[in-house]
């Protein structure tokens, strides 16, 4: 009697329960689960491959550290102009900065439009969250504890 349905193989289902049963991480089980159906995808199509050719590898090192007291040097001193740079914008904007809506979420709940608002965005797309706070206070649409 068919029911539509297609069963796991044996042989998976035993390798996943057995590692969640040892990890108790649904993480791993899939993630052993994905490499043994990719492993075995890949041998199922590899007898299609019949092409063989010259072939030629090239071995390289990759290299994580500077191997010299010179490059340590360059490495130091690029951090620490970086570092001296990333400080002195953060600075002058802090200073400088005259206009600014950090801090406020209405920006970035005015770019949501549904119908219900519409009405609210209609010239206030600007408007910092303590006068839209205000404006729904009036309007009685907000109420609780949290409002500004």
């Amino acid at each position: 009697m068919a029911t539509g349905m297609t069963k796991a193989d044996p042989s998976l289902v035993s390798l996943f329960t057995e590692i969640m049963a040892k990890n108790q991480s649904v993480a791993a089980s899939m993630s052993s689960l994905l490499t043994v159906l990719s492993s075995m995808a890949y041998y199922d199509q590899s007898a299609q491959f019949q092409t063989s050719d010259q072939v030629s590898q090239v071995y390289f090192e990759t290299v994580l550290f500077p191997q010299q007291s010179r490059g340590f040097a360059a490495l130091a001193v690029v951090l620490f102009l970086h570092l001296i740079i990333v400080v002195a914008i953060v600075v002058m904007f802090r200073r400088l900065t005259r206009y600014t809506m950090i801090g406020n979420a209405w920006q970035n709940v005015a770019q949501i439009v549904t119908p219900m608002t519409e009405e609210l965005l209609n010239g206030g797309t600007l408007a910092k969250d303590s006068s839209v706070s205000r404006r729904l206070r009036q309007e009685s649409r907000i109420t609780g504890q949290n409002n500004r």
